[in-house]
């Protein structure tokens, strides 16, 4: 009876991890604003000096800035 239960609770805490992982993914794309500042990196590695506007909209969608990556950007 305690091997039973203890796969159990092995299988529940092995689902609900997995269960996690899957809806950390899912939450990671509902910041559009935040992807898009991540593109701007990548595209823009070697600029130096840029001036990088951040609107409304973007603040609320993810742009922070603690997203910054490139400390001569402004």
């Amino acid at each position: 009876m305690n091997a039973v239960l203890a796969l159990g609770v092995a299988g529940h805490l092995v689902l609900n991890a997995m269960f996690s992982l899957f809806l950390l993914a899912i939450a990671g794309q509902n910041y559009p604003g935040g992807v898009a500042l991540s593109h701007l990196h990548q595209l823009e590695k070697g600029t130096v000096g840029a001036n990088v506007y951040i609107d409304n909209l973007a603040a609320q969608t993810g742009v922070s800035r603690f997203l910054e990556l490139n400390p001569t950007w402004t």
